[in-house]
């Protein structure tokens, strides 16, 4: 996937880095560790991993430092949509005219309440996901501001329902940290 104005992300299942990160890659066994551990639980401090690895905290520090500078991790809150008022989840798949991409994945990350868009390759040439107070803010969406983006050939709409687990997000639409911004019928 290509970065887009919001840019992306991937989510890994702990152990299954060291088996997959080629030789050469400029990370050590212990950035790897970390990161694992990480992902199991992001609110770990230097302490807790140092104890955990038999590592001192200095080198737990030393290395968290490094792959936070180098951007290898970022430090990211992980949301429940529907507990932050946003029930309506979507993931969406377009076809786009090929020389008309980038433009369609900026479009799309003006707007407020989309919150990843990416460029792929494969059946959909972007997706992007976003989060809705309702269904008809989707519509919405979908027929006054999506539908009006020029390259735009095909749409195929995912709902996301809610498991037993829930649903989370790594992304908050922009409209939830500015009260000031509403969903309407205008197309931004």
């Amino acid at each position: 996937c290509l970065e887009t104005p919001l840019g992306h992300f991937a989510t890994t299942t702990p152990g299954s880095l060291s088996a997959k990160v080629a030789p050469g890659h400029g990370l050590a066994e212990i950035d790897l560790w970390l990161i694992e551990r990480l992902v199991e639980n992001g609110r770990l401090g230097p302490r807790q991993l140092a104890a955990a690895g038999s590592i001192s905290e200095v080198s737990v520090r030393r290395h968290l430092k490094r792959l936070l500078d180098d951007r290898v991790i970022t430090v990211r809150a992980v949301v429940s949509p529907e507990k932050i008022g946003f029930p309506a989840v979507i993931i969406c798949g377009l076809k786009v005219d090929l020389s008309k991409v980038r433009n369609v994945t900026a479009k799309l990350a003006s707007h407020d309440h989309i919150n990843f868009v990416t460029s792929c390759a494969g059946v959909f040439d972007v997706f992007f996901t976003g989060m809705f107070t309702s269904n008809r803010e989707i519509a919405v969406l979908l027929q006054q501001f999506v539908a009006q983006i020029d390259g735009v050939r095909e749409t195929q709409t995912f709902i996301c329902i809610q498991g037993e687990q829930g649903y989370f997000s790594r992304f908050v639409p922009r409209c939830i940290a500015d009260p000031s911004i509403a969903f309407d019928d205008r197309v931004p």
